[in-house]
Formats: C-alpha cells, sequence, structure tokens
C-alpha cells in the first residue's frame, strides 16, 4: 500500500495529520490572498477519489531512505508499465514520468 508518509513529497504538520500536506510539483500553485502565501494541498485532499493522486497513489515516490536495495521494486508493483496500461486507466498516466522508474 502507497501510504503518503512514505512519499518523497509528503510533508508533516508536527502533530496535526489531518493537516499533513502534499509538496508533488504537478499541483497547482495556490496562493493565499492576504499574504500571498503559497497554500499547501493536504494529503487528504490528493489522495481523495477525485484528487489528482487518487485512492491508489499514483503521483507516490517512495522517499530516498526507504528504498531497499534487497527490495528495490517494493512500490513499482502497481505501476503501469506501458502506453496500453496507462490507456487503460487514464488516472494512473497522470503521474510525469511514472512509468520511467524501471
Amino acid at each position: 500500500m502507497k501510504l503518503c508518509k512514505d512519499c518523497r513529497h509528503y510533508r508533516s504538520y508536527e502533530n496535526w495529520s489531518s493537516l499533513d500536506s502534499c509538496e508533488h510539483p504537478s499541483l497547482p500553485l495556490r496562493t493565499e490572498v492576504v499574504r500571498g502565501e503559497r497554500l499547501a494541498y493536504t494529503c487528504s485532499e490528493v489522495r481523495a477519489s477525485r484528487g489528482k493522486c487518487g485512492p491508489d497513489g499514483v503521483l507516490f515516490e517512495p522517499r530516498p531512505d526507504l528504498v531497499d536495495e534487497d527490495e528495490p521494486d517494493r512500490y513499482l508493483d502497481e505501476i503501469p508499465r506501458s502506453e496500453d496500461e496507462r490507456l487503460d486507466n487514464p488516472q494512473r498516466g497522470q503521474a510525469e514520468g511514472l512509468n520511467k522508474l524501471r
């Protein structure tokens, strides 16, 4: 299972897991109108059924410290490896460079 906490784009918000955020570069920029600061997307928003990452975690990239040399393909089982597989499930093909991980 692809857990946000194991993704390189995950940012923890201290002890408030409901505010943990995703900083994937493909997410559109949102700006707070009072101070002009960038607004983060919560993991819940991004992983929702209509979120860009979705329940399948299509934007997921394992944190480098979690890649195990004995098990390098741990997170690659669910990644489409061909154009046909991405066309069968277009949501999975959204992540830029997704099938270049192999």
